[in-house]
């Protein structure tokens, strides 16, 4: 089966754009929850599908964005240490953003896009 690299680089730039978006405050909780429940479910059927490390490397770090972008907006705004909670989170999505950006850059200059 051919790798759906291209596929999954797409998919992973969706997960960025909406993990910059959220921590810009131009999408509200309930809209990451919307397109976080169709991105891992995209990104999941691409993984089965997947045997290939290029492919699978860049599915993965889409995926932990992915959670950790539906955990980031779902914080309680009741719970006493939301703010907390929800500075620890924006750390990790800055985090999993560059890590993202880093291997779809190291797999394009891998040729792996070509």
């Amino acid at each position: 089966m051919k790798p759906l690299i291209g596929t999954a680089n797409l998919l992973a730039d969706q997960a960025v754009s909406l993990a910059q978006g959220y921590l810009a405050g131009r999408y509200s909780a309930g809209h990451i929850t919307e397109k976080t429940v169709f991105l891992s479910a995209d990104l999941k059927r691409l993984k089965q599908h997947q045997l290939d490390l290029p492919t699978s490397s860049i599915i993965d770090a889409a995926n932990f964005l992915t959670i950790a972008l539906r955990n980031a907006a779902t914080t309680n705004a009741a719970d006493p240490f939301s703010a907390a909670r929800a500075e620890r989170w924006r750390d990790l999505l800055d985090a999993l953003i560059e890590h993202v950006r880093r291997e779809s850059l190291v797999l394009n200059e891998e040729g792996h896009f070509a």
